[in-house]
C-alpha cells in the first residue's frame, strides 16, 4: 500500500518523515511519500529547535485562491506520484486531506473515493470550498471551535470550516485520529471525528500538537493502522 504524508504548517516533508518515523518504521513494506508545501511560512517553534529549514506550508491563509492551489498541489502530486491508498497528514496537512476528501464527494458523490482510508494526526477542522456559504450563520458563530490563534477567531475565513453541528457530510472512508489531550486543536480533532463515518477510531494521548512517540501510543497506533491496512486490502 501507498500513504501520501502531508505535514504541518512551518515544516516541511523531512519534519514529517522524523514525526512519524516511529510508526512508519514498523511498516517496511509499505511505502510512504512525503509531499511538500510551497509557501514559505514561520517555523513551528517545536520544527525550529532541531531542523534547520526551510519552513514551509500549504497555505498561509484559508483563501479560496490558496485552497484551490493547495488542491493543485496535490493533484499534481497525486497524479505524477500515485496512485495512493491511503493519506497521513499531521496538522494542517490532516485539514488538507479532510478537505479534499470531503470536496471529492461532494463533487463526484457516485466515484471512487480519493483514498481508501486516512490517518489523521493532531488534526484541525477542514475547509469547505464552496465561497457561497454562509460564513456568518448564526450557529456556525455560536459554535466556533477552539484552536484559532489570538484575534483569528473574529476573521470570518475560519467560518468556512466544517463542522458535524452544521453539516449533514461526512467522510466515508475509514480514519484514524490521533488527538493530544492538551492539544489546543483537540476540540477540533474531536469534531472532525464526528464529520467521519462510522468506521472513525479515536486515540487519545497525554501529550500537547504533536506526534506521540512513547512507546505505549505508539504501539497502539501501529496496531490499529495494520487493522486499517489489513481491512482496506481485504476488500480491495
Amino acid at each position: 500500500m501507498r500513504f501520501l504524508c502531508l505535514h504541518g504548517m512551518g515544516a516541511n516533508a523531512q519534519v514529517l518523515e522524523i514525526q512519524i518515523a516511529a510508526i512508519t518504521s514498523s511498516f517496511p513494506e509499505h511505502e510512504f511519500v512525503f509531499a511538500e508545501g510551497l509557501e514559505p511560512c514561520l517555523p513551528d517553534p517545536k520544527v525550529q529547535s532541531f531542523l534547520s529549514g526551510p519552513y514551509l506550508c500549504y497555505y498561509s491563509c484559508p483563501t479560496p485562491t490558496q485552497m484551490h492551489e493547495a488542491f493543485t498541489l496535490i493533484r499534481e502530486v497525486m497524479d505524477e506520484d500515485g496512485p495512493f491508498e491511503g493519506v497521513i497528514g499531521f496538522s494542517q496537512g490532516a485539514a488538507l486531506a479532510a478537505s479534499m476528501i470531503l470536496q471529492h464527494q461532494k463533487d463526484n458523490p457516485t466515484a471512487m473515493p480519493l483514498f481508501n482510508l486516512a490517518i489523521f494526526l493532531g488534526a484541525s477542522l477542514p475547509f469547505d470550498m464552496d465561497s457561497s456559504l454562509a460564513l456568518r450563520s448564526i450557529v456556525a458563530m455560536h459554535h466556533r471551535p477552539n484552536g484559532y490563534p489570538d484575534g483569528a477567531g473574529d476573521d470570518p475565513l475560519i467560518l468556512q470550516q466544517y463542522d458535524p453541528r452544521t453539516t449533514n457530510l461526512r467522510i466515508e472512508i475509514p480514519t484514524l485520529h490521533v488527538i493530544g489531550r492538551t492539544d489546543p486543536f483537540r476540540q477540533q480533532g474531536e469534531l472532525l471525528v464526528e464529520l467521519s463515518s462510522g468506521d472513525a477510531i479515536p486515540v487519545v494521548h497525554d501529550a500537547g500538537h504533536i506526534v506521540p512517540r512513547d512507546m505505549g501510543s505508539t504501539a497502539k497506533i501501529v496496531r490499529l493502522v495494520e487493522g486499517m491496512i489489513g481491512r482496506a486490502q481485504h476488500i480491495c
